[in-house]
Formats: structure tokens, sequence, C-alpha cells
């Protein structure tokens, strides 16, 4: 899903019927691509870091603004995620967590959390295009995913926004990474 011709019939697609995203996984269902429109009405691929930075945003705002943030609350990030997610868990207070390449290592992360007690989990990422958002899983999920993003969309657009609006807000709020 991250590969542009692998996007391009779908986003062919959103041109002829003018959507606000489109969603993509790949065969086995761990990674989510997502193509949204920019300020110019254009399509444009987000990275596997912009998706799940939209989605730790979030989750993390929705928490905080339901006062449903957990005791505790734990991001685990690979290595190789942009540092732009280690500000934004920041800002609400979580603490980041960061392990070596390889979603394994978040789930062990998960497990280690559950057998201590010693940490909430939040959310999970990779910037491969990976996320897991619950501990139900040991992987990344684009299922869930999927649904998450769907979330986000739907309360953009309910507050007015885009999607494209809402990274851009993020990258105003937090600074700017590449």
């Amino acid at each position: 899903p991250e590969i542009r011709e692998a996007m391009s019939l779908g986003m062919e697609y959103c041109r002829k019927y003018n959507a606000d995203l489109l969603l993509a996984t790949d065969p086995d269902c761990d990674r989510v691509g997502i193509a949204v429109k920019d300020s110019a009405g254009e399509y444009v691929l987000l990275s596997g870091n912009e998706v799940g930075l939209l989605m730790l945003d979030y989750i993390c705002s929705r928490r905080k603004e339901l006062n449903r943030m957990p005791e505790d609350p734990v991001f685990v990030k690979t290595i190789v995620t942009m540092d732009l997610a280690e500000r934004i868990a920041a800002h609400y207070g979580v603490r980041t967590v960061n392990v070596l390449t390889g979603f394994k290592f978040i789930g062990e992360q998960i497990k280690f959390f559950e057998q201590t007690g010693s940490n909430s989990y939040v959310f999970g990422l990779e910037e491969s295009y990976g996320c897991l958002a619950g501990t139900y899983a040991r992987d990344k999920d684009a299922c869930v995913a999927v649904m998450m993003l769907c979330e986000v969309a739907a309360w953009c657009k309910k507050n007015g926004k885009t999607l494209w609006d809402a990274m851009l807000d993020m990258y105003e709020t937090y600074g700017y990474y590449r």
C-alpha cells in the first residue's frame, strides 16, 4: 500500500467520485496505505510515519479530552520511526519507549507491561505503515488501523477539517519533521 503504482487505480476512483480518502491494505493485512486530498484538492499518499502520527495524536487527544487516559500511559515505537512521535506523546503526558526495528519488539513490550503491571500501553507505531491500537494482538494490524483512520477522518469531517488539515495542524503544533 505504500507504493504509488499499487494505489493508482484507487486514486483514479477517488478523483472520479470525489472521495475524502483512500485506504488500502497489503495482502496479509498488516499494513495500511492512505491517500488524502491536499489543500489543492489533489490526492496525496501519506507516509507510514504520517499515518501513525495522525492516529497517535487523535488517540491521545481524545483520551485526554474524555478523561480516559490510563495511569502510566506508554507509547511504543521503533527506533526508525519519526522523532515527532515522541514529541506528540510527551505533549499528552505519555512516555515513549523506543525499541529495535520490527514489530515483534513492540509486542514484547506489551507482554512485559501485562506481566509486570508496570505501564499502560496506549499505541504502537513503526514507520513501515504498521501500528497497533489495542493489546489484543502482538503484531501490526491494518484492520484496526483502517477503522481507526475512518474514525479520525469522521472526527475531522465533523469538525470541519480534512485529514490533510489535521496533519498540517499537527506539524504547526509540534514542528515540522522530515
